[in-house]
């Protein structure tokens, strides 16, 4: 358990000079809350009249609260947990209400969906770059698979950007902080003829290693750039053209490392058994051990083989340099036109990633134990929405199409420890593909049957097809030849590889899946909805690629899981609409969850069981004097994962990233002058 708590003091030139720009009106004139529009229907609606569990934050709110990165946002969103992956954005790991990607592997997608601008990203370790430039970001709690699609079991996050302005606008701000951060965003937009319009928006970060490094530098650094354009075309009132383009590098900096003692050296005294049968618990069994192992003493003080000083501090050790860089692109076409009585959407999207990242594992300066990964993929997206509303009907109809092509390799080197006698001074890169085609068709309808009733129905058939191949190489010693040893089983994947020639239809998935809602909700008055009903997602199947593959072939692949949710939720306004209570509960029933375990022996492995999860959250957010707002949010949450096998027992086991509490809240005071906005915020969160 860990409670992080944060407070915010802006009153600077920039902030206030901001503030005056986007909101000439001053706060105390606004004597109920505002209107909060959300697209979760991908539809413009007031979010208190969507029965969908919602937490939305506009782009002012995220600058206010000092977040620049998606991870940041779980911070004031209940039921939300976002990790990256060793501390850099190499892999970023989205929990919503216990629902986890549990495998790290470049190749493998999320069951919580990353949206921008409408379009899906599948990649992730492409979705942990700055935020900047936003109109808002909507997270939906529960499945979502009957609008947005496969693996939205969990829910999803929906980036929206600030579209291009008729009128010339802009702004820019600079950063200054610890470790010599500097960051800076601008953005410009306005008109460049009567109907074409136009937006650039730019942010820069950089600063330098927290993690101190007292073998080289510093670890955990950061420089990055990002880049995005979008022009809008009108050329009459019931045609728009929307084109974005992005770009985005992270330049090469140092990569995380781990503190004191990993799991890795356990793991070799316990594959060695030498000379002790069991891993060193003193300074003269370490002493003992290491002089067989790497021929030398272990100076005093210092916990392992590898160098790793017994600080007790968890940020600084002996590292090697480690290393992370990224570079993305891509390009957006959205289409609207407006007939009499419906609407046609085109979102035509095109997605390029190219990635490196290499972890020290070992805890020292000498390259004992790395765990690199290296990733070039690409992915096309295409959907067709029709939607029209008559009377109490309102609809949509559509079709999607996916392409996913990725070229990878995962690996461990520890090449610079003898082999003898422990048969494990080696390197091993293990290349695969991972070929993707997504289509699904799907329509919703929402009937008013009365003022006070409404019915929602919706529907979608998907049909995934992959096709994989897996080149496990042997740990190969500096002088060349291969180690045989403990980390490859003879036979197993990692041996023999995983292609046509040897497991035939095994390397392709074809499989289809159904999502749907069924939903009814209920408004007494304008201020209070309440809402039922069951929905189902599905997250397609995969394959397994894992650093020392030493499974069968017959446990590569790996089932679509499919999750149903019995939910309920109200949402309602009060105190003369200066207060707001949301709540929803809800039932997760499983079939074939997407376990993962770790083995000893570096090997990640995912296989299908079935899992529950229960839970609710509750948000509140009130504004009871002028310029004054307090948020409260908590979570809770029951998970189980049935009959997990490990080490030949089953067991029951919690899903991970899942607390059981989660608890955020926020306190502002605001204060109207004649230049802008002066205010004081605090925020916190315990989980």
């Amino acid at each position: 358990m860990k409670t992080a708590f944060k407070q915010n003091i802006l009153n600077s030139v920039s902030a206030v000079i901001i503030a005056a720009a986007v909101n000439n009106t001053p706060a105390s004139a606004q004597s109920v809350l505002d209107e909060i529009v959300v697209t979760a229907q991908k539809r413009s609606e007031n979010i208190q009249d969507v029965g969908i569990s919602i937490t939305a934050l506009s782009g002012d709110q995220m600058k206010e609260l000092g977040y620049t990165g998606v991870r940041e946002i779980n911070q004031q969103t209940p039921n939300l947990m976002i990790a990256d992956l060793g501390g850099t954005p190499t892999i970023t790991l989205v929990t919503i209400r216990g629902v986890s990607q549990n495998d790290f592997i470049d190749h493998q997608e999320s069951p919580n969906a990353i949206f921008q601008d409408g379009a899906y990203n599948s990649f992730i370790g492409g979705v942990g770059s700055q935020m900047f430039d936003l109109e808002r970001i909507e997270v939906l709690r529960g499945p979502q698979g009957t609008l947005f699609g496969r693996n939205s079991t969990g829910g999803l996050i929906h980036l929206i950007s600030k579209r291009p302005s008729e009128e010339f606008e802009g702004y820019g701000e600079l950063t200054y902080g610890s470790y010599n951060q500097v960051r800076g965003e601008g953005a410009i937009s306005g008109p460049l003829s009567d109907s074409l319009y136009g937006r650039l928006a730019v942010v820069y970060n950089r600063h330098d290693g927290f993690v101190k490094n007292f073998s080289g530098p510093d670890q955990s650094n950061a420089n990055s750039l990002n880049v995005r354009a979008r022009l809008l075309f009108e050329p009459s009132d019931m045609t728009e053209v929307l084109f974005t383009g992005t770009y985005g590098r992270d330049f090469k900096v140092q990569g995380p490392g781990y503190i004191g003692v990993p799991g890795v050296n356990d793991l070799l005294f316990d594959a060695n058994a030498l000379p002790l049968g069991r891993p060193p618990v003193n300074q003269a069994e370490y002493d003992q051990y290491c002089t067989l192992f790497l021929g030398e003493v272990v100076a005093e003080g210092q916990q392992n083989c590898f160098g790793a000083p017994a600080t007790g501090d968890s940020f600084s050790g002996n590292f090697n340099p480690s290393f992370f860089k990224r570079e993305s692109y891509g390009a957006l076409l959205e289409i609207k036109h407006d007939f009499e009585t419906m609407t046609f959407t085109s979102i035509s999207d095109y997605k390029h990633i190219d990635k490196a990242y290499d972890e020290d594992s070992d805890t020292s300066a000498v390259v004992h134990g790395d765990f690199t990964s290296d990733q070039k993929s690409y992915q096309f997206s295409q959907e067709l929405r029709l939607s029209g509303e008559r009377d109490r009907l309102n609809w949509q109809v559509g079709s999607y199409f996916l392409k996913i092509n990725g070229d990878f390799i995962t690996g461990f080197d520890s090449s610079t420890i003898p082999s003898a006698p422990f048969s494990f001074g080696a390197n091993n890169q293990n290349p695969f593909k991972l070929n993707t085609i997504s289509y699904a068709f799907f329509g919703q309808v929402d009937y008013a049957i009365s003022d006070k009733v409404k019915l929602i129905g919706g529907i979608r058939w998907t049909r995934d097809q992959k096709d994989f191949e897996f080149h496990g190489n042997c740990f190969e010693e500096v002088a060349g030849g291969c180690v045989a040893n403990g980390f490859v089983l003879p036979g197993s994947v990692q041996d023999t590889g995983f292609t046509k020639e040897n497991a035939g239809d095994l390397t392709s998935l074809d499989q289809s899946a159904v999502s749907f809602k069924a939903q009814v909700e209920y408004t007494p008055d304008a201020d209070i909805l309440i809402y039922a009903g069951v929905t189902r997602a599905n997250k397609a199947g995969s394959f397994n690629a894992s650093i020392a593959a030493n499974f069968s072939i017959a446990d590569v692949p790996f089932s679509q899981e499919i999750l149903t949710n019995y939910e309920a939720g109200i949402k309602l306004t009060t105190f003369e609409g200066k207060a707001r209570i949301n709540a929803a509960g809800f039932y997760y029933d499983y079939n074939d969850y997407q376990a993962a375990v770790f083995t000893p022996d570096l090997t990640n492995l995912v296989f299908n069981v079935d899992a529950r999860v229960y839970g609710g959250e509750v948000e509140f957010v009130v504004e009871p004097f002028e310029g004054t707002t307090f948020k409260l949010g908590a979570s809770y949450l029951d998970t189980l994962a049935k009959d997990v096998p490990i080490f030949g027992q089953n067991f029951d086991q919690q899903l991970p990233l899942s607390p059981k509490w989660t608890v955020n809240a926020m306190l502002r005071q605001e204060w109207p002058t004649e230049y802008g906005r002066f205010f004081i915020q605090g925020d916190a969160n315990f989980v």
